[in-house]
């Protein structure tokens, strides 16, 4: 990619894929800081393209860099970018203005994803606010999407728990939700309920949940 940047490659497109290839690898590697500057010397010559502002900011929040991570973003109309900018924000610390971006987002046309990402982001946020409006628009948007969302059920469940003295009604709700999920539940499903199941002081259910889900030779956060 190097040498097609110095000799001026002609097509772009070609270009383009050499690129996004060549990031992400690098990304894969954990060579972030290299990533971002090929990123930031190809881009310009690529036209405009989002997976690649994407790739930047992601090459830059995994560097603690969330602000430029956010500005790498602004002004994009891509609603994959507009849901990741909205993320950043709130994993940055900014829920008002996280909630705002992902309601002005507009659902319709979204694949299932991203829609299921959106409302994760506008319930997350609305538990940090204490905006039990948006909590219940959020759990009930996710359920328009998926009756058994895992999702829906932890913003639920998290809602609800407002004094310590529930801790132990909270805890009873995991188990029983632990204990009633498919063997086919989807990996990210999994993970998310055993996060909230560990953060919960319910470390032995979490792992029992993964049991035989996870490759232990292979370090990942959910080993």
């Amino acid at each position: 990619v190097e040498h097609c940047l110095d000799v001026g490659f002609a097509d772009a497109n070609d270009l383009m894929v050499h690129l996004n290839n060549a990031a992400v690898l690098l990304r894969l590697c954990e060579r972030h800081d290299e990533s971002e500057a090929l990123l930031v010397r190809g881009m310009p010559k690529v036209g405009d393209q989002p997976q690649l502002r994407r790739l930047l900011a992601l090459a830059r929040s995994v560097q603690d860099r969330d602000e430029e991570a956010i500005a790498a973003l602004d002004g994009d109309t891509d609603p994959e970018n507009q849901i990741l900018r909205a993320e950043l924000k709130a994993s940055a610390g900014d829920a008002a203005d996280a909630m705002v971006d992902a309601l002005t987002i507009k659902a319709d046309g979204l694949p299932e994803r991203l829609q299921r990402l959106r409302w994760r982001i506008i319930g997350e946020c609305a538990l940090r606010q204490h905006d039990r409006v948006s909590l219940d628009a959020a759990v009930a948007g996710l359920r328009s999407i998926d009756p058994q969302d895992i999702g829906a059920c932890l913003l639920e469940i998290r809602g609800e728990r407002k004094t310590v003295a529930d801790e132990a009604a909270t805890q009873e709700r995991l188990r029983a939700l632990a204990a009633s999920v498919p063997a086919d539940l989807n990996m990210v499903s999994r993970y998310f309920l055993a996060v909230e199941l560990r953060n919960q002081d319910l470390p032995e259910e979490a792992s029992k949940l993964l049991e035989g889900h996870v490759d232990l030779t292979r370090p990942s956060p959910s080993t």
